[in-house]
């Protein structure tokens, strides 16, 4: 079951959505390109992460 703490931040032009699973992982999702999206140990690694997908 996802505890979903959302919180937007920009990617370039593009928004990148997180939640918190409630094992404590990060997901990192962009809305607008279905399908991408990168787990992380932190806020910032999943972030990190979806940067490098998304290039």
């Amino acid at each position: 079951m996802k505890k979903s703490i959302k919180s937007p931040a920009r990617l370039s032009s593009l928004v990148v959505e997180f939640e918190r699973e409630e094992d404590g992982r990060w997901i990192a999702e962009i809305p607008k390109l279905p399908g991408v999206m990168a787990y992380g140990a932190t806020k910032r690694d999943a972030l990190q992460k979806i940067y490098t997908i998304a290039s």
